[in-house]
This record gives C-alpha cells, structure tokens and sequence, in this order.
C-alpha cells in the first residue's frame, strides 16, 4: 500500500511538472506585444520587434522589423516640424563625415535602418543613397547645401546629445555614440510612418 501511495505522488508530481513545462514552453514561445499609437508592438527576441503596419488598398498585415521598441525613442527630440516636406522628395542622400575618428561601420546600420522605410517600394519609395562630406572612394560627396526640391539630405553627426532638426531644409540626425544615431534614425523612421508623435 505504501509502495503505490509513492508511485501514484510520483506520477502526480511528474504530470504536474510536465503540466508547467508545457505552459512556459508555449507561453515564452508566444511573441510579447503592446499597443503603441494604434499599433502593434511586437517583441521577438531581445532587442528586435517587429511592428504592424497596413498598406494602402491592402488588408493584410505587413511588419517593420526594428531593433528598438519605441517606447524607449521617446527621449529623442525632433525640433522638424516640416520633417516630411524635407525629407519626401525624389531623392534622399544620407551623408556622414568619414574623416572623423569615432565613424566606423557601426554608423552604417543607421542609413540602413532609414533606407529601408524611405526606399520601400510599398511605404515611400524614394531612391535613398549613401554619401560623405568629403572624397572617399566612389561615394558621392554630398553636403547640407545640396538640399534642393528634388534632393532631400539626412546627416548623421556624432556630436554630444542626441537629436533630430533641419537647418535650412536639411535633416541633421545627431547622436551621442553609434548606437545613439541608430536609434535617432530609427525614431526619424517611426516618424515618417506615423507611429510616433
């Protein structure tokens, strides 16, 4: 009798903890989400979320794969308020200065994040290249004076705080360090597409 009293606690404790695993198993595999604006967050790893948008004349849901969440983008301030008139033209350059020591290849993902909302053939749509300030292989060299009707300029400065403002049309992204710049080109992105204010 004692012997099946402990084989019967046995399986109790055993379906018990297969019970649990299965429920945190399924439950941490289910993406994490939250309303931002009227859209839905989703975080699918650590530092990666995805956000949905819907496109004109189409039901379904599309995401933006971005790495920050943009509760944490609320701090960077955008003193533009004619941001889409400066930025949504045929063209955008995205420029930086090469010759200042803090650059590396890090700066980059930045321009990347911004060309993959303003290039998108379904969001904006606007051919968007790289350049630099000054002569550094083929690139084209492209300064805030180059900002026409036609031509929009983004640059992306290392400085000492971080922010977003024009001067003279042109959109000037600032960050304290690299990963400061990429954030700041990520809420310019949510911006533009209007999930943040």
């Amino acid at each position: 009798m004692e012997n099946k009293k402990k084989i019967l606690a046995i399986i109790v404790i055993f379906l018990v903890a297969a019970g649990l695993f299965v429920y945190f198993y399924k439950y941490s595999k289910e993406p994490r989400s939250f309303n931002y604006h009227g859209f839905t967050v989703y975080e699918v790893m650590k530092d990666s979320y995805n956000i949905e948008v819907f496109f004109a004349n189409d039901p379904e849901p599309h995401y933006l794969s971005t790495r920050y969440n943009p509760k944490d983008l609320e701090y960077i301030e955008i003193a533009d308020s004619k941001l889409r008139d400066n930025l949504l033209k045929d063209e955008i350059f995205i420029t930086m200065d090469p010759s200042n020591p803090n650059v590396t290849a890090k700066s980059v993902v930045a321009l990347i994040e911004i060309s993959k909302v303003t290039s998108n053939r379904f969001l904006f749509n606007i051919p968007t290249k790289g350049a630099f300030t000054e002569k550094k292989g083929e690139n084209p060299v492209k300064y805030c004076k180059d900002v026409t009707k036609r031509t929009a300029i983004i640059w992306l400065k290392l400085t000492n705080q971080t922010r977003i403002y024009s001067d003279s049309g042109c959109v000037i992204i600032e960050g304290f360090n690299e990963d400061e710049l990429i954030k700041a080109g990520t809420k310019l992105t949510l911006k533009l597409l209007g999930v943040m204010d």
